[in-house]
């Protein structure tokens, strides 16, 4: 994520309860009449997954937030190997991007995937630092997502622990076999 805010100052009351139907984003003044709304922030060509539109389906998470997603990711014709890409909107903010990765990847079944987000609809300054490319790649034995760009620095205990997920399993392993010998 890269909304600099603490995990409980990200969203306030009323982005807990926002609507799962769009009402209250963000839209771009400049969208095409007739056409579908353009949301502001999002890489060009994306658009928040919601409940009713065209489709008429319920598409919202409330609980991960809204979802804002490329459909080019969704063609039949598309490798499935591919990498998804999804946005995360709260409280009409993009608060963070997600890399859905097939399984394949973390056994260096594909190379290294790169995604380009280099325009964004009618992107404010404030929203200057978002990333311009999600790279996903295999290396030394693990799966690796980076994202580049003018990216902003958060600080605070919340931002600047990491996490060896490779360790931790490690140590769970050990603790049981600990547990089993005494």
């Amino acid at each position: 994520d890269y909304f600099c805010k603490p995990i409980d100052q990200q969203c306030s009351d009323s982005g807990r309860g926002f609507q799962m139907n769009g009402t209250g984003l963000r839209t771009c003044a400049d969208a095409p009449v007739p056409g579908p709304p353009i949301y502001q922030n999002l890489p060009a060509g994306y658009f928040f997954t919601l409940d009713g539109g065209a489709a008429g389906i319920n598409a919202a998470s409330p609980a991960m937030g809204l979802h804002a997603v490329d459909p080019s990711e969704f063609l039949p014709t598309r490798d499935v190997t591919e990498p998804y890409t999804l946005y995360v909107g709260y409280e009409s903010e993009v608060i963070g991007n997600h890399v859905l990765l097939w399984s394949g990847i973390a056994e260096g079944l594909r190379p290294d995937y790169t995604k380009e987000t280099l325009n964004y609809n009618c992107q404010t300054e404030d929203k200057a630092y978002y990333p311009t490319k999600t790279n996903v790649s295999y290396k030394n034995g693990r799966t690796v997502v980076s994202i580049e760009g003018a990216l902003s620095q958060c600080t605070g205990p919340s931002f600047t622990e990491v996490v060896d997920s490779m360790e931790e399993a490690k140590g769970s392993k050990k603790s049981k076999s600990s547990k089993s010998s005494k």
